[in-house]
């Protein structure tokens, strides 16, 4: 029987979307040395014991072969642009971020929607931590965005098990903020020809490649969207839970992010030219939030 591709598919293999086989083979490779590096539930062991980590562990590669064998090729699809764009923001995290970013492990990605962690330093000697859900999709990262408004109108943070600070001795089960970032399909396909170039280049040439990835406009845009779901969350706790001691939370993220945003300007003028889908959905979600 012939196989049809989606109109989705199709349309973006036309536009140029998707990687091509060899950039796709090539991709595949970077990906399974980059999962490898993520936290291994075996150093919670002292804090869980072997039985529960073992479980966890099991529930892992459960989770892997039924999203394998249940979902659909555009959902895979997604994942894996989406695992490449975290994979990126991973390693040029010191040139859009400030703080510190670590990767969260496969347990809290496929049951707790956290793929990154970023721990911060606060104005009063504290540290700011949150939760980050990187997406490669506008629908979803609007239904993602979505779960942390209801979650925070209740007056809640997300639940993470597998967390190891970067920062101090904090290590374990732990409530986090929760943020989603992320790009479109055609943002993720540039940077991953421009990240494949790189890890084959040396020279002067790996050189430039590695200043086109520091300079690209998602840098820039991943900072804002972090700044502008931080704003969103502080007005819905103002009217949804004003008493909340998760407010402060928000609002020193507010300052630390806002030192940082000045050292930011000329760049954050130039992000908002040709905004890509996923952040244009995040502008919806403020403006919406606004009438």
């Amino acid at each position: 029987m012939k196989q049809f591709e989606s109109p989705e598919k199709s349309t973006l293999r036309k536009l140029g979307y998707n990687l091509s086989p060899s950039e796709f083979s090539e991709t595949k490779e970077l990906l399974k040395k980059y999962e490898e590096e993520g936290s291994s539930l075996l150093d919670f062991e002292d804090l869980y014991g072997s039985g529960v980590v073992n479980e966890d562990n099991q529930e892992v590669k459960k989770l892997e072969s039924r999203f394998e064998y249940k979902n659909s090729f555009e959902e895979k699809e997604q994942k894996f642009y989406a695992t490449i764009l975290e994979m990126i923001v991973m390693e040029f995290s010191n040139a859009w971020l400030p703080g510190y970013l670590s990767k969260a492990s496969q347990f809290d990605d496929f049951k707790n929607r956290t793929d990154l962690f970023l721990e911060l330093g606060a104005t009063n000697g504290s540290v700011i931590r949150i939760a980050i859900d990187v997406t490669s999709s506008p629908e979803r990262f609007a239904d993602k965005l979505d779960t942390d408004n209801k979650m925070l109108e209740k007056n809640e943070f997300q639940k993470v098990k597998y967390f190891k600070s970067e920062l101090d001795d904090t290590k374990g089960s732990v409530e986090l903020p929760h943020f989603v970032v992320g790009t479109d399909r055609k943002q993720i396909v540039e940077m991953a020809r421009l990240y494949l170039a790189l890890n084959k280049s040396t020279g002067e040439v790996h050189k430039q490649k590695m200043l086109e990835l520091e300079n690209s406009p998602f840098g820039v845009r991943l900072f804002m969207m972090l700044a502008l779901e931080d704003k969103i969350f502080i007005d819905i706790l103002k009217k949804h839970q004003p008493e909340s001691e998760k407010l402060a939370v928000f609002e020193e993220l507010r300052k630390i992010l806002g030192n940082y945003e000045k050292e930011k300007t000329l760049e954050l003028e130039k992000a908002d030219e040709g905004r890509d889908n996923v952040y244009n959905a995040l502008i919806r979600v403020f403006s919406s939030l606004q009438v």
